[in-house]
């Protein structure tokens, strides 16, 4: 039986009951929990090591898997997913100051204007219409003669007439 009053921590042996002990009271942490409390050693500059010793993984690359899936976890939103966040907040924010708006606060216009821009903007309002280019070849026709001979090679160059029916010159620019 020890006789002092003060009691000293107690070295713990790999493998002795009190090691097993101190390791399920680091597991009653959730897996969650343990790989944020990893990824934040981690940002402070510990290594996989040290965290796997302070966490209780029995392993470096143990803890190193354990912070992967704490970065994986961050889940990083689309271009979408923050466009319909930023509308609802403009919509807010537009919710906001409308009775003023009303009230002819001009301040509160101006606001308003920026607010209607910011989501112009946003939803690709303002930006030009999409439209569709088309190739168009282009020909010199020279044409002798009189104003029939003139619409027949016209025609001709259209691709309306078969080839042979006009005596005339198709010359490419």
């Amino acid at each position: 039986m020890n006789t002092s009053t003060a009691q000293e921590p107690q070295k713990v042996r790999k493998g002795s009951g009190a090691a097993r002990g101190q390791h399920s009271q680091l597991k009653h942490y959730s897996a969650k929990e343990r790989q944020r409390q990893g990824l934040e050693l981690r940002k402070a500059g510990a290594t996989y090591q040290q965290i796997a010793d302070q966490l209780g993984y029995k392993h470096a690359s143990s803890a190193s898997k354990a912070v992967k899936k704490a970065l994986d976890s961050l889940v990083t939103d689309s271009a979408e997913d923050l466009r319909v966040i930023e509308v609802a907040r403009l919509n807010h924010m537009m919710l906001a100051i409308w009775d003023r708006i009303q009230g002819g606060d001009l301040k509160a216009i101006d606001r308003g204007l920026r607010i209607q821009a910011r989501l112009a903007d946003l939803m690709g309002l303002d930006s030009p219409a999409k439209s569709e280019t088309t190739h168009t070849e282009r020909h010199v026709v020279t044409i002798e003669g009189n104003k029939e001979a003139y619409i027949k090679a016209l025609q001709k160059a259209r691709g309306e007439l078969p080839a042979g029916v006009i005596e005339g010159e198709v010359e490419e620019e």
